[in-house]
């Protein structure tokens, strides 16, 4: 019994135990009177013994009952409180922490530990400057450790890290090498990117085929702004066969996926290129509209 005093609620049970235990020898003494003096003057073995035996098994019993109870419902959120007030990886495993949460020094612990998602979370804090200073170099150096194990979302961001942050080295080369490791793990954002950059040359040589390839992979996985890339390339034929029906049903396909202004700029386009159909092509467009359905995303 004495064990539990170390425990949050001990002194709780250490209380009852001593009440436990004045209410036995009273009750105890009461009801066998005499005896018990008899039984001293003869050695007390017999009283002494069953007294004790009485005792401690009444009150073990009650002891146990008062632990159960209390730490049934207070035990397990005073450990988790305990625990995660610690700050460190020991958070109990059915209540973690996401990473945005979570300080920057155990972040970079477990970054310096190889964990990329923790690598990709600084990054970001360093690009947005969050919780640290901003540093785009910094934001460089962690996503490429993310990266490097072939994490296609930490190549993604490198890739537009190096394209799009100022205080970065600005680098398209880099961007479509990073962009292009993403894309061809299946990342649908960089599919997108990298078929803005075929488009207009940036990084690597202009071919709007190849930037019609790469808008599909991301368009054929559900990312709406690819969606409207390619109705725009089959609007116009460029890359690709001039094709209304095509730049129809895209659209609508990325319309439906939207919502709000982005949306709107979608049904605007939309409904531009139905100026120049007919109620077939129309018909026939809304109809492969409805039927489609997105791939599934392979990668990793």
């Amino acid at each position: 019994m004495l064990s539990v005093s170390f425990l949050p609620w001990g002194q709780v049970a250490l209380m009852l135990d001593a009440m436990i235990l004045l209410f036995t020898m009273k009750y105890a003494k009461a009801i066998q009177g005499s005896s018990i003096e008899e039984h001293k003057r003869r050695g007390g073995r017999l009283a002494s013994l069953w007294a004790a035996l009485g005792i401690g098994v009444v009150a073990l019993a009650f002891n146990a009952l008062a632990v159960w109870a209390i730490s049934t419902t207070d035990l397990t959120s005073r450990m988790s409180g305990f625990l995660l007030s610690r700050g460190t990886d020991e958070a109990p495993v059915g209540n973690p922490k996401s990473l945005a949460e979570e300080p920057v020094e155990p972040v970079q612990k477990r970054a310096e530990r190889g964990d990329a998602q923790a690598q990709i979370k600084l990054g970001e804090w360093y690009r947005s400057g969050k919780g640290v200073p901003q540093d785009g170099r910094e934001a460089v150096r962690w996503y490429r450790k993310a990266a490097d194990q072939g994490n296609a979302e930490a190549q993604f961001e490198l890739g537009m890290t190096y394209r799009f942050t100022p205080d970065a080295p600005q680098d398209d080369f880099q961007a479509a090498l990073w962009l292009r490791r993403a894309a061809d793990q299946g990342y649908a954002k960089a599919q997108f990117q990298l078929g803005d950059l075929y488009e207009y040359g940036t990084g690597v040589p202009p071919d709007t085929a190849e930037a019609a390839r790469w808008y599909r992979e991301a368009a054929e996985q559900g990312f709406a702004e690819a969606q409207c890339a390619l109705g725009e390339m089959y609007e116009v034929g460029k890359g690709l066969a001039r094709d209304r029906v095509q730049a129809y049903m895209w659209f609508d396909i990325a319309a439906a996926r939207s919502s709000g202004t982005e949306r709107n700029v979608y049904v605007d386009k939309r409904e531009a290129v139905r100026q120049d159909m007919n109620p077939g092509q129309i018909a026939d467009a809304e109809r492969r509209a409805r039927e489609w359905k997105p791939k599934a995303n392979p990668q990793p």
